[in-house]
Formats: C-alpha cells, structure tokens, sequence
C-alpha cells in the first residue's frame, strides 16, 4: 500500500494493488471530503487533474479534466492522453 499527499492540490492518495482511494480538502473551511475509489489510478503529473462525479440533475457521470503546458499543442495532446486512459477505465 502506498499513501501520497500532493501538497498544490491539497489530496491525499492511497493506492493498493488495484484501487486507488482520495481524499482532499474540498471547501474554503479545509474539510476534507471523498473524492475518488474505484480502479487503481496511476499519479498524475503536477499540473493535471482529474475530477469525476455525478451530475445532479442526469443519471449520468461528469469528467472535468485540467491541464496545463508549455502550448496550447501540448496541453491538447495531455488532455487527450488522459481522457483515453479515464474511457478505459470507465
């Protein structure tokens, strides 16, 4: 079991063999709330994130991802990397 915490993001991780557990702070009062368990998921890079909930008004799965890099190419190149890897998984 592994437990990492990504200072910028404010997120713990803890992954075991196959899953993948998270946690962050998640208001302006810093309470920590739940943010993903399911399927292991590999770390991100420092200037990626992922967040995934449910709509609350559809039965229907929301994906925001975030990137940034040196140009817009770049940056559209890891948003397409990483929205292929969360298909698959889902």
């Amino acid at each position: 079991m592994n437990i990492s915490y990504f200072e910028q993001k404010q997120c713990f991780k803890i992954d075991t063999l196959h899953t993948s557990y998270m946690l962050a702070v998640v208001d302006s009062e810093g309470f920590l709330g739940h943010v993903y368990y399911g399927p292991y998921l590999p770390d991100l890079e420092e200037h990626c994130s992922v967040v995934v909930r449910p709509s609350g008004t559809e039965p229907k799965i929301k994906v925001y991802i975030s990137v940034s890099a040196p140009d817009e190419a770049s940056a559209v190149d890891r948003e397409q990397l990483v929205a292929e890897d969360m298909k698959r998984r889902m």
